[in-house]
């Protein structure tokens, strides 16, 4: 008996991208500023790690409060708990950046009726980690809970804070000093919170490129460390403690891609460490992109934080914050607030994003994306190392002329139409009103620093680009 021919003949990837043709524009892969091409179809099959998040409900939905007065922050606080917020971010008025104000008085009044047992507070400490934590722990005194019953975060980073405003107050070699010796001090009686971060935003706002991300966020988490050995702290006690930073924009892959070689580039710093299996208690924060987010346009924004939102999600990430989509106009009205809140919930329970643990298992695009990711910032990260680690690449402007470079060629491929931006470079509507920039407040110069650098100012595109 003669076999039976098969019902589907076997195809080849030439046949796919056959096939494909004539709904896509060009088989071609995408090139990324880090030089790593993104192919619909990879030849390479690459096995992807599993993924795990801490929690597999879904991930933590974590607004961010940066206006001064404490009244505002508390109405919109309490607007973003029954609207479904499961933790709050607070940003500190600290030098060099705008706020509320790091007082008792204004955070307690800013958290008032916020129930702290359920709703963890998360500020965003960078160098003045000390006085958050100070009021942290008297707002869990005044509610009657014992530290080690309460979770939260403070989130220490002051070479974040370097690169972002060029300075710091201390000096950035006793700032690091005190850093071990704050974290090693409260580790034990604060299990639940997250002292450090490791954040790699800054960076990406900057301009940076994905791998660039990684690579800054990496070698400031391995800084940390570093400091905490002076204090005989094994890595795998620090790792529950820490918190990595990264950003989320409208490029859907390489947010999920991004995300996942995070995980892989901590485990292989914890494995180095001798702590392997802490790796998986590090916390993954994502904020939404700032420098995609355009002052023309706004509307065309709420569809840059959805994809990257769901970039976010499908990646992994233990805490998501969507931007509202005015920030690039100002302060936030409650509409707009609304609108980064629900668009959390449409992800998590209307469209099931968090049903599925690893929504992109199986994607060889993702896969070898991933790996290509890690390859690349590990080497940046070597180099970073080699210069003296990133507290020293900061100071001798290593990082940030890295950056710059993928900076120029991104406003280049802007101005010449290579890429584009709905509704500011490309598909503007003649006639559309303009709304009004109310500038975020700018914080008071820092008069005294002892460490002072150039600042990375945030990337963006305020006006159409004429092509060059």
């Amino acid at each position: 008996m003669t076999a039976s021919p098969p019902l589907f003949p076997p195809a080849t990837r030439d046949d796919w991208l056959r096939a494909i043709g004539g709904a896509a524009r060009t088989p071609a892969a995408h090139i990324t500023y880090d030089g790593i091409p993104v192919e619909p179809l990879p030849i390479r099959a690459i096995a992807s790690p599993a993924l795990t998040r801490a929690d597999p409900a879904g991930w933590d939905i974590r607004p961010l409060h940066d206006a001064a007065d404490p009244s505002a922050v508390n109405a919109a606080i309490l607007a973003d708990i029954a609207g479904g917020a499961t933790s709050i971010a607070l940003q500190l008025a600290v030098p060099g950046q705008y706020g509320l104000t790091p007082r008792f008085d204004a955070i307690s009044a800013a958290l008032k009726a916020v129930p702290l047992d359920r709703i963890p507070v998360c500020f965003a400490a960078g160098d003045q980690y000390i006085g958050a934590a100070q009021c942290l722990m008297a707002l869990w005194e005044a509610t009657g809970r014992p530290g080690p019953d309460m979770g939260g975060a403070i989130h220490a980073d002051p070479l974040g804070t370097l690169a972002v405003t060029g300075v710091l107050e201390a000096g950035l070699w006793p700032t690091l000093e005190l850093l071990g010796s704050f974290v090693a001090a409260n580790i034990e009686p604060w299990p639940n919170v997250r002292l450090l971060m490791a954040d790699g935003a800054p960076y990406h706002d900057a301009g940076a490129s994905e791998a660039q991300e990684l690579a800054a966020m990496l070698a400031t988490a391995v800084e940390y460390l570093r400091a905490l050995s002076f204090e005989h702290m094994p890595v795998a006690d620090v790792l529950p403690h820490l918190t990595l930073g990264l950003a989320a924009d409208a490029d859907l892959f390489a947010t999920i891609a991004k995300l996942r070689a995070a995980r892989l580039l901590i485990a292989r710093v914890a494995e180095a460490s001798g702590a392997g299996g802490a790796a998986g208690t590090v916390d993954v924060w994502v904020r939404t992109s700032q420098r995609m987010l355009t002052a023309q346009a706004p509307h065309t924004n709420i569809l840059r934080n959805s994809i990257a939102a769901l970039g976010a999600a499908v990646g992994g990430a233990d805490a998501i914050t969507v931007r509202p989509h005015t920030h690039a106009l100002g302060a936030s009205d409650v509409g707009a607030q609304r609108l980064a809140r629900n668009t959390h919930l449409l992800l998590r329970d209307e469209s099931g994003i968090a049903r599925v643990l690893d929504p992109a298992a199986g994607s060889s695009t993702v896969a070898a994306l991933t790996t290509a990711l890690a390859e690349r910032a590990w080497t940046l990260f070597q180099e970073i190392e080699a210069a003296g680690g990133m507290a020293k690449s900061l100071l001798s402007g290593k990082v940030q002329a890295g950056i710059a470079r993928t900076a120029a060629a991104r406003v280049a491929d802007l101005a010449t139409g290579k890429t584009a931006i709905t509704g500011v470079t490309k598909f503007t509507a003649a006639g559309e009103a303009v709304l009004p920039i109310t500038p975020h407040p700018q914080p008071a110069p820092i008069e005294h620093a002892e460490t002072r650098i150039p600042p990375m100012p945030v990337l963006r595109v305020s006006a159409p680009l004429e092509p060059g």
